[in-house]
Order: C-alpha cells, then structure tokens, then sequence
C-alpha cells in the first residue's frame, strides 16, 4: 500500500522525529519502521492503532 508509506513518511517528517525515535513508540525496531517506509511490508491493525 504505497499510499500508506508515503503518509507515514510525511508525517513523520512533518513532526521531525527520526526512524529510530518513532520505533520504541510504535513497539518496533527501526528496521521495521524503514520497511513500512518504504512499502515492504503492510503493518498489523495492532500497529496502525498506536
């Protein structure tokens, strides 16, 4: 969902806040923040939520 990406992208820029700062909140690694970025992978309703 390449649309999802692109928002989570922008919004996290928009708040300036890095990969690494946003991981712990949403209860993952940078590593998986980047592939959400960069539409590897879709994240969990679980994810979405926080």
């Amino acid at each position: 969902m390449q649309i999802m990406a692109e928002r989570l992208r922008a919004l996290r820029l928009s708040i300036n806040v890095s990969q690494n700062k946003l991981a712990p909140i949403l209860g993952l690694r940078q590593s998986g923040v980047n592939r959400y970025e960069n539409n590897q992978c879709e994240p969990s309703a679980k994810v979405l939520l926080r």
